[in-house]
């Protein structure tokens, strides 16, 4: 029998013993599975591990706070039961980042088990932090990375910082505006703004834009602070703003009382006796004499009473307006009659100051018609 061949065919000679005749039959030629071990096929009988996600963005956290826990998800793929599991965290980073739940931890995952890790972010540093997840089971390794941000609400600060009040007398004042700065990378907690320090009560907090605010980073507020002495002497004090979180900043503040100056006028009184109207009589001279132990204050002078206008500043003049008397100090100045009404006339000469306490002489006179 002859065996042929067909171009791009093979026949095989297929011989029959049941007594037929032979044939020639054409062999399945059709497509058939690829049953080569795929790259992502499991052998039989042998354990895959997934863990997912491959990277946790864990977000920006507070340095000193923890973020959400968030999961990791270790899946068994394969068709065998695996080796004991073990979980660890490495990297640069790694001290920042926590394990909250481990249920993977010496787990044999049966095929198509799952268990779950939990991790948070609580960052030390301020800035990008990144560390890696290990999952091993015999020969298996399975990472995923961690990534996060530390936040800093580090630098407060205030200014100005020492401030000196200087020399403010018993019963004045003299202000100052106070700003804190917050340069952080994190919005701080609410601020708590007090006085502290030696002498805190020489000191008040007036318009105060600080206390029960957050800050933003880059943001400040303001702090208006009285320093209003009651007692003479070096006071101290500090001004303090404190945030959680964001810390603490303080401002040093100096100032100095003055005792106050005790003014003494005399004469206390003075009869300019009788005047023809409109004719100035004799001038009368007053001294102001400072008996305290501190100087005045800035010294005014006024004619008040029930007849002012018939009384006045004589041309020898006032010595005393205008100026602060030191400790034992005198001034003089000089007052004249000059009635406009016929009768009996009647002023009082007064010495103020802003707080100091005030000095008075009673004036009296007659104008005359002729």
């Amino acid at each position: 029998m002859e065996r042929r061949a067909t171009r791009g065919r093979p026949w095989l000679l297929l011989l029959a013993i049941t007594g037929c005749e032979p044939s020639i039959v054409e062999p399945d030629t059709g497509p058939h599975p690829d049953t080569s071990v795929d790259a992502a096929v499991v052998p039989p009988g042998q354990p895959e591990l997934v863990l997912d996600p491959r990277r946790l963005e864990l977000g920006d956290v507070p340095i000193g706070e923890s973020s959400a826990p968030l999961e990791l998800t270790l899946t068994n793929r394969g068709t065998a039961t695996t080796s004991a599991i073990r979980v660890s965290v490495g990297g640069d980073d790694a001290s920042h980042f926590r394990l909250t739940s481990n249920a993977c931890e010496d787990a044999r995952l049966d095929p198509g088990d799952a268990c779950v890790v939990e991790v948070v972010l609580s960052p030390a540093l301020d800035g990008p932090l990144s560390a890696t997840i290990t999952t091993t089971a015999g020969d298996l390794v399975e990472r995923a990375t961690l990534v996060g941000s530390g936040l800093t609400n580090e630098g407060l600060s205030v200014s100005p910082s020492p401030f000196d009040f200087g020399d403010v007398q018993i019963g004045g004042s003299r202000s100052q505006l106070f700003t804190i700065t917050h340069p952080g990378s994190a919005t701080s907690g609410s601020f708590v703004v007090a006085l502290g320090g030696l002498d805190p009560s020489q000191f008040t907090r007036g318009t105060d834009g600080c206390d029960g605010v957050a800050l933003s980073p880059g943001e400040s507020c303001s702090i208006d602070v009285l320093y209003a002495p009651s007692v003479a002497g070096m006071h101290t004090a500090t001004l303090q703003a404190t945030a959680t979180p964001g810390g603490t900043t303080s401002a040093a503040l100096l100032g100095t009382g003055l005792p106050i100056g005790d003014p003494f006028l005399e004469p206390s009184t003075h009869d300019f006796g009788e005047s023809p109207l409109g004719v100035a009589s004799a001038a009368q001279g007053f001294s102001v004499r400072n008996t305290g132990t501190g100087p005045t204050e800035v010294l005014s002078t006024v004619l008040a009473g029930a007849n002012p206008s018939d009384f006045r500043i004589a041309s020898e003049g006032d010595g005393c307006a205008g100026t602060s008397l030191p400790a034992m100090g005198v001034c003089t100045l000089y007052v004249e009659f000059v009635p406009t009404t016929a009768g009996a006339r009647a002023a009082t000469l007064r010495l103020t100051s802003a707080s100091g306490p005030a000095v008075s002489a009673a004036l009296s006179g007659t104008g005359t018609s002729s």
